[in-house]
Parts: C-alpha cells; sequence; structure tokens
C-alpha cells in the first residue's frame, strides 16, 4: 500500500515536532485527524490546509466554503472589492479532496489549527514508502503539544512558566485546567501510536468508516477508548435494539410495500401485530390500548432511525425498504451494529444542539470511559453522574433552576441519565445490565448498573 512519511513541526514552536507514516488516499480531513491525535490536540477548533504553489485553502470552514462558492458562481451578485477577496483564495472543503495529487507537486504544506491562536504547522513530505497496514503510525517525536487554548505561541510560554513554578500565583489553577486538557508536559509514543491505530482504521469497508465516525462523535481524543472493527456477531445479533431494528427491516421487506397512514406512519394492524411480538424497550411497563403507532414508542423509535438512515422510505403514500435497507440486512452484524450507533450518535447530537433534552456524544463517551473502568461490580447511577459533573457542572445547570435543592437536582440528573442514556441507549445495545431498586419515595429508589462482557468487545480501550 502506498503511503508517506511527513514530518509535523510547529512553526514557532520547532522542538513541538512528530514523523508519522499515513496511507495514500485518503482526505485532508483525514490528515488533519491524523495531525490531531499525533500532536496532542482536541480538535476544538477549524483548521486550513495551503500549499506555497496554490492559493487554494482546503478546510472544514462550512461557511468560507459555502461563501466562496456562491461568488463563485455569482459574481455581478456584489461586484466590489470584498468579492474580488473573497474569490482570490479558492476554498475547498478538506473532506472532498485527497492529499495525494497535492503532494505529488509540492512537498511542503502549511496547516493552521485554530484561527483563533493560530497555531502554524510545517508539513513537509519527506519520503513514499510502501505500507503494509491501513492506519497511521508516529515513528519519531519532539516535545509535548500545547494544551489547546492556550493563547498561541507567547500564552503558552506564560502557561509553561506557571506550570513548573509551584509557587506561582497561577500554577494550581494551570495544573488544574492543563491535566483536563490532557497536558502532561511529556510525549507518550505507545499512546499515541494506540490512539491512531483505533481511532482510525482507514480500510475502505463500511464497517471501518462507521467504527471511525462513530469514535469521533463519541470519544474525545484524550478519551483512550474506541469501537472495534471486530466484533463476536453472535454476541450482537442477542442485543435488544440491534435484534429488532433487523427484524423492522425484514418486515418492511416482506411486506411491503404498505400502506402509510395520513401522517406516514406503519398501518395499525401492523403496529398492533409487532407490539404484540414483544417491540418494546427493555424494561418498559406494557400498555395495553396499542392501537396507532403513536402509542408504540419503541417501534416508532425504530421506524424514526430506519428512515433517518435512508433505509426505509415513503414513496406515494407507501412505506418500503431502500436499496440501502436492503444492503444492511445482507451486511456483517458488525456494519449493522455500528450504523445503528451512527444513527443513534447523530440523533443525539441533532436532538443536544436543539435543546430537547439530549445528551451530547462526547458526553456519553465520558460516561462509558467511567463505566469501563468502574464497571465490573455493580454501582449505583450518583456514582458516575457525580464524576462526571465533576468534569462537567454545567450538565446540572437546567435541573438546578427546576428543584428546591442542588441534591434534588443532581438526582434527577441521575434519573435522567439512567433512563435516557444507560437503558434507553446503553441497555439496549447490549453494553451494560441494570437493575431498579424502588425506595419509599422518588428521590429514594436506587438505579444500579453494571457493565457486560460485551462491553469489553465491542470497544478497544488503552
Amino acid at each position: 500500500m502506498k503511503g508517506y512519511q511527513l514530518r509535523i513541526a510547529l512553526k514557532e514552536l520547532p522542538t513541538v515536532w512528530r514523523r508519522v507514516l499515513v496511507p495514500g488516499g485518503i482526505t485532508f480531513l483525514t490528515l488533519h485527524q491524523v495531525i490531531q491525535y499525533a500532536m496532542g490536540w482536541q480538535d476544538y477548533h477549524l483548521h486550513e490546509f495551503s500549499s506555497d504553489d496554490d492559493p487554494t485553502i482546503y478546510t472544514d470552514n462550512s461557511e468560507a466554503v459555502e461563501e466562496y462558492d456562491y461568488y463563485l458562481k455569482n459574481p455581478e451578485e456584489t461586484p466590489d472589492q470584498f468579492t474580488r477577496w473573497v474569490l482570490e483564495t479558492p476554498m475547498k472543503s478538506s473532506d472532498s479532496v485527497k492529499i495525494d495529487s497535492i503532494l505529488q507537486r509540492s512537498s511542503k504544506l502549511t496547516y493552521v489549527y485554530d484561527l483563533g491562536d493560530h497555531w502554524e504547522h510545517e508539513v513537509v513530505l519527506e519520503e513514499v514508502v510502501d505500507l503494509e497496514h491501513a492506519f497511521p503510525v508516529c515513528i519519531g517525536a519532539g516535545e509535548a503539544c500545547p494544551p489547546e487554548d492556550a493563547g498561541g505561541p507567547w500564552g503558552y510560554m506564560d502557561f509553561l512558566e506557571a506550570w513548573h513554578d509551584p509557587g506561582h500565583e497561577d500554577h494550581q489553577n494551570c495544573v488544574m485546567w492543563g491535566t483536563m486538557q490532557g497536558y502532561t508536559g511529556r510525549f507518550d509514543l505507545e499512546r499515541v501510536n494506540q490512539t491512531l491505530r483505533w481511532k482510525l482504521p482507514l480500510g475502505k469497508s463500511r464497517v471501518d468508516m462507521y467504527a471511525r465516525e462513530v469514535t469521533g462523535l463519541v470519544f474525545g481524543s484524550t478519551i483512550p477508548m474506541a469501537f472495534k472493527t471486530q466484533m463476536p456477531g453472535a454476541a450482537l445479533a442477542e442485543t435488544h435494539k440491534l435484534r429488532y431494528f433487523l427484524d423492522f427491516l425484514n418486515v418492511i421487506r416482506d411486506r411491503g410495500p404498505l400502506k402509510a397512514t395520513a401522517k406516514g406512519n406503519l398501518p395499525a394492524k401492523l403496529v398492533m401485530e409487532l407490539y404484540g411480538r414483544g417491540y418494546d424497550f427493555l424494561n418498559a411497563v406494557p400498555y395495553p390500548h396499542v392501537r396507532k403507532e403513536e402509542d408504540a414508542w419503541f417501534l416508532s423509535h425504530l421506524h424514526e432511525l430506519a428512515r433517518s438512515a435512508g433505509f426505509v422510505v415513503k414513496r406515494k403514500g407507501q412505506i418500503l425498504l431502500s436499496k440501502k435497507g436492503l444492503a444492511v440486512l445482507e451486511a456483517p452484524l458488525e456494519e449493522a451494529y455500528l450504523g445503528l450507533w451512527w444513527i443513534l450518535m447523530h440523533q443525539y447530537r441533532e436532538l443536544y444542539y436543539e435543546r430537547y433534552g439530549a445528551i451530547h456524544p462526547f458526553y456519553i463517551g465520558h460516561l462509558l470511559s467511567l463505566i469501563q473502568r468502574y464497571g465490573g461490580s455493580e454501582r449505583e447511577i450518583s456514582f458516575y453522574c457525580d464524576r462526571l459533573l465533576e468534569y462537567f457542572p454545567d450538565l446540572v445547570n437546567d435541573y438546578l433552576q427546576r428543584y428546591e435543592s442542588e441534591d434534588q437536582a443532581k438526582r434527577a440528573f441521575s434519573g435522567f441519565v439512567f433512563t435516557r442514556i444507560i437503558r434507553r441507549c446503553l441497555e439496549e445495545l447490549g453494553l451494560v445490565e441494570t437493575r431498579e431498586v424502588k425506595g419509599s419515595t422518588y428521590w429514594e429508589t436506587e438505579y444500579l448498573l453494571r457493565r457486560t462482557e460485551l462491553m469489553d468487545q465491542v470497544f478497544a480501550v488503552w
């Protein structure tokens, strides 16, 4: 496999450098991810790539790309100096262009990360190589990378002064903040290579693609966890949500096309049949009056997931399985399982930004890392939520406004996490087992969980 040996160095801090091997055929966005993991950044900010022989910038700044495309197609819209200035610098999405064609004509690139602090990196092609593996490798390194939001090179110098001087007035704050950013002052080559291997599987299969993208959604760069690409199919087939999700797709394939209701839902007769066959959330209280899809929450949830992924479509008043849906039924179970994670995490992210009471996948990743570490024995949900709130105290803010005391607010937050994340997501996907011990009041009820054997088979941990 063709690959490239690249040396990446901070222009104003040349002792901070990395030497990496990357496969050919990757996009600039993937190279950005390689640099993030190899250097020790956390991908909080926008990035730009450019070369000396071409004014084009490859970026994840979608607004800048859209602005350039608009004025390129409509130059007469506002024929002024601003338009000419925009058109002088072509902007392309970094996920749409592969690095090969650029490296063939230019052996030196400039990579800017964080357009505020403006960390400028020099990326030099040292050699074209043959690779035996489909993931990046770091083969050499200099000093540790600055923490995020350090204020550029000068701000980093101030940070280091306080970090190394216990007598400095900002020493304690810098150590606390730097530690939260994953900064240790040292570069760990083994940890970086484990991160590159597991978080950036660059094979061309959909399993690799899903594992890479879901890992990026859920686990920040400082969390040493990632979704594996090889999992036990028999165990995945027994997970509640995947089993019913695939069964639902089979029903749509075998019975379809189905006549949709006026609201676009499944016909009532099929809804009642499937609910009678056990289509419900784990630990759900049976509902005796299911007559339509709105009554069957689990079935409605599966239908929504299948539609959002494009597996099930509605055409001319009929519900049927798409070609993508057929492909999922024929795919390896790892692909279906990771695909289900992909759909769910995108849904969680959208609901979070729309402020519909969801938790961002980033926080779910932190919760999973805590369960991986402490979940070998059964523990109460507050054990995990208290530790989550130590890192992210703002998560409880909405609850503090609705409850009389901080203890009640934290308890309500723990109940929400247990119901919406632990039970409706993690237990449904086979990663935890739960138990509820009723108390005399809501506040005294215990919500217990422990991780399953499958969790160790789904995630790589280093």
